[in-house]
């Protein structure tokens, strides 16, 4: 057999033996490797949303969520001539003017 082929069918045994290792985990190793996924994914989350960002997010104008802050519908951190909202901050005021659904009984 030439060294070529020989090394092919290592590499096959290997990636094969290597299937055989993942189809194994346990339930414990998955869920362990669930919470880092969503670790990691919870990293990639914003910090912080500029006023642009959040007047897109909700489609309103500028007046609009001026009209939000200054009524204290939705939290917010200023630095000079800047506002700045948290992920928390907007889902607080999702929250709060979210409204049930109800259906009407014939």
């Amino acid at each position: 057999m030439s060294k070529l082929n020989e090394g092919y069918r290592n590499q096959t045994t290997t990636a094969e033996s290597g299937y055989e290792q993942d189809s194994t985990r346990t339930s414990a190793e998955v869920q362990q490797m669930l919470e880092m996924f969503q670790q990691q994914l919870m990293l990639c989350q914003k910090l912080v949303y500029t006023n642009e960002e959040v007047l897109k997010m909700l489609g309103v104008c500028a007046n609009t969520l001026k009209k939000y802050r200054d009524n204290g519908y939705i939290s917010y951190s200023r630095v000079d001539d800047k506002y700045f909202y948290s992920p928390t901050d907007i889902a607080n005021f999702l929250k709060n003017n979210h409204y049930s659904a109800f259906h009407y009984e014939n």
